[in-house]
């Protein structure tokens, strides 16, 4: 068994997976997400969100496509822990109007977390083709490994989405693959994965956040999620109004400070304006926020993601 010093691995329980599949289910959700769904192919996944008619996000997602075994298209649609039944009970009340079929199939599969210095490394351990590209997926047996968006060239951070078998007979991939990474790569913590997601302003919508915020205060107007030009879907009017004719007050940011100082010290509301937070090594803690766009507003320490920074994790 190979020892793979730069990289780092775990199984993650923070996902939630949604199976949309029949006749309409891309025009479906064409007419929902702020995605455009003609972009996902066989090794492209998009990132959108699902907004209410007022223009503030329910949940943010990442949609794969992917064929069963009859060669028919389904959709996926990953999220954070606890947000699939927020999503399905919103999608569920435009569905009588389509032929599409929406499940939540969370249980049946796992997902691992993934963190590489050394691509070459971990492509000597892994049979699959690792994806080249941010969001771009590739596709083995019983599994899809993502690239996740990093605004540093290294490391590279991806999530392998596993499916167990459920047929007796068949050899399930599943474990195997978790196992021989748990084994080769060094521990990942939760703490680690979520400062990278800070560093690089990863925002998730966790449950008691949906409705909240518009997709300017996250940024997902600027970083691929809202796509402006493929036509109309729950919120649109909203959210393109706001693009383009609002200038936005509050923008995405972060800061790192020391363990000893209160997130109230920047002058912010911790249940409105903090998004996340995370601890590091030297105790010093990373937050991702919502702060205001006018530096004298704004507390010095925080710094805000500049429209480059945003549109590089696209």
């Amino acid at each position: 068994m190979k020892n793979l010093s730069s990289c780092h691995a775990s199984r993650s329980e923070d996902f939630d997976l949604i199976r949309v599949s029949g006749p309409d289910a891309e025009r479906f959700l064409q007419g929902q997400l702020s995605c455009d769904l003609r972009r996902t192919t066989a090794d492209q996944s998009v990132r959108g969100t699902l907004c209410n008619l007022k223009g503030r996000v329910i949940s943010d997602l990442r949609v794969i496509r992917q064929e069963d075994a009859d060669n028919v298209v389904e959709l996926y649609l990953l999220t954070r822990a606890g947000m699939a039944e927020i999503i399905l009970n919103t999608l569920s009340k435009y569905q009588v109007f389509f032929k599409v079929q929406l499940t939540r199939v969370t249980e049946t599969h796992e997902l691992v977390q993934l963190i590489a210095d050394d691509l070459d490394q971990l492509q000597s351990l892994i049979e699959s083709e690792l994806p080249s590209a941010p969001d771009q997926i590739t596709t083995g047996p019983g599994h899809v490994i993502i690239r996740l968006p990093d605004l540093d060239p290294a490391p590279t951070r991806f999530e392998i989405l596993l499916k167990r078998e459920t047929d007796q007979d068949s050899a399930d991939k599943a474990p195997f693959i978790i196992d021989l990474l748990e084994s080769a790569c060094q521990p990942l913590d939760q703490n680690t994965w979520l400062c990278h997601d800070i560093r690089n302003g990863i925002v998730h919508i966790r449950p008691g956040q949906q409705e909240l915020f518009t997709p300017q205060l996250l940024n997902y107007d600027l970083n691929g999620a809202v796509d402006f030009k493929k036509g109309c879907y729950t919120g649109q009017e909203v959210v393109a109004r706001m693009h383009y004719r609002a200038e936005a007050k509050k923008r995405l940011g972060k800061v790192t400070l020391p363990a000893e100082t209160p997130f109230s010290d920047l002058g912010l509301d911790e249940d409105k304006d903090l998004l996340v937070s995370a601890s590091r090594p030297d105790g010093r803690r990373d937050y991702l926020l919502i702060a205001s766009t006018d530096p004298g507003r704004r507390d010095s320490r925080i710094n805000l993601f500049t429209e480059t920074e945003a549109s590089l994790s696209s």
